[in-house]
């Protein structure tokens, strides 16, 4: 079966100029791999708080295990990223006899635009099994082998027919550059809050990071150490009486921007 894709209108509008987003990274990068160890990274200069030996090994290990395999060079083509349309998985064993409780497999071998198969991973894809006459449904555990093939495994947990369904919602390219937006572009979202002093009332940004040398206000959590501002207002600087999220700015000028 051949994979389906899942993208929005505004994912449509980054997988077709991602390469020259992703192009433009520093190939001076640390790769990423399961067993790298990282820290998280400061934003705008701030203080991180002290973490004790055990609070430091706890950070390590999350942040370990939310790390995703990254392509092996620092730059590659369009063409070279992973195509749903050539790429294909198969049912290990289709003709055996299953019954409910079984352990259904399959194999995903994923292709580039050129047809070639690739030998690397990092691919974020989705896989589920369904009957759609009975309304049932149920997710895989998809593993990555790092070398171009992904094994899913899927529990049958009802009887009759059903249709296994794999989906490539980003190549691995693509993940790539959105992990790279996220760490040179954390304000994509953004907050404003609420200061109110009687009948008086000031509106203003909100964020883990704001730019520019303007007064804030700090609300940072003295016992977790995470950080929050504001920006400060011309008559007050009290606790906010509401925050709210505003939409970000475009995505596509923010990408761009990047460049």
């Amino acid at each position: 079966k051949n994979l389906s894709i899942n993208l929005s209108g505004l994912l449509n509008q980054l997988f077709n100029f991602w390469g020259a987003l992703y192009n433009s990274s520093n190939n001076d990068q640390p790769s990423l791999s399961q067993t790298t160890k990282t820290t998280r990274k400061p934003y705008c200069g701030y203080e991180q708080q002290t973490l004790s030996k055990r609070e430091r090994a706890e950070q390590e290990s999350l942040l370990a295990a939310l790390q995703w395999p990254k392509p092996p060079d620092g730059k590659i083509a369009f063409l070279q990223s992973t195509d749903p349309v050539h790429s294909d998985f198969a049912i290990v064993k289709p003709s055996r006899f299953f019954k409910v409780g079984d352990q259904l497999q399959v194999v995903v071998r994923v292709r580039d635009f050129q047809g070639k198969p690739k030998h690397y991973g990092g691919d974020y894809l989705q896989a589920r099994i369904h009957s759609p006459l009975l309304k049932a449904g149920a997710i895989g555990r998809i593993v990555d082998c790092h070398n171009g093939l992904y094994k899913v495994f899927f529990t049958l947990l009802w009887p009759g027919e059903v249709k296994v369904s794999v989906t490539l919602v980003h190549p691995s390219e693509a993940v790539q550059v959105l992990m790279r937006l996220r760490e040179e572009r954390p304000d994509r979202v953004y907050f404003k809050s609420s200061f109110k002093s009687g009948r008086y009332s000031e509106t203003t940004e909100c964020n883990v990071c704001l730019p520019g040398d303007l007064p804030v206000c700090n609300f940072t959590d003295l016992y977790t150490g995470e950080p929050w501002f504001c920006y400060k207002p011309r008559k007050l600087c009290y606790r906010a009486s509401s925050v709210f999220p505003l939409l970000s700015p475009d995505p596509l000028d923010v990408m761009s921007s990047v460049v």
